[in-house]
């Protein structure tokens, strides 16, 4: 699904194809709601289920996301992001995301979790992160969905420390 960790690529896919793909895994697996756990990129995908299956659920935990979609400087590093990419690499990726993953502290004291963090994007294609982030970049804002829901959240916000 999408090309991460070896499943069959999909060049290019929204939010919405995602959301269908998992919606029918749990319906094979007769899971009727679910907790949904969105950090990030996964917040995105939370808002989604919530639009697209409301009644699949039962609670959220919204970590380091937000609700708009990009502004026009944030969508022009998206794409400045996405061609290098697709030039260099998954390499590339790493390189620009380091520093916006993790703290300075963490390059110190936890140099495992960071070459952990470069093994797992190194292992994707870069078209695979190219479509990700054109994903990212076209999703719709769910600022207004925001009042209709009706499940319990909670979110999780973390700082930058420099």
């Amino acid at each position: 699904m999408f090309g991460v960790e070896g499943s069959s690529q999909k060049k290019s896919w929204t939010f919405r194809d995602y959301i269908e793909e998992i919606s029918s895994l749990l319906s094979m697996l007769h899971i009727e709601r679910v907790t949904v756990v969105g950090l990030s990129m996964g917040g995105y995908q939370a808002f989604e289920l919530w639009q697209t299956f409301p009644e699949k659920v039962s609670s959220m935990v919204l970590c380091d996301t937000r609700a708009e979609q990009d502004n026009e400087d944030a969508l022009a590093n998206r794409r400045d992001f996405i061609a290098a990419v697709r030039t260099h690499g998954p390499d590339e990726a790493v390189s620009r995301m380091l520093s916006n993953v993790f703290s300075p502290e963490t390059y110190t004291k936890k140099q495992d979790v960071v070459d952990l963090f470069k093994r797992i994007v190194t292992k994707q294609s870069g078209d695979t992160i190219a479509a990700t982030m054109q994903a990212i970049a076209s999703r719709a804002d769910s600022v207004e969905s925001l009042a209709t829901i009706t499940c319990p959240v909670t979110f999780i916000a973390g700082k930058m420390i420099n």
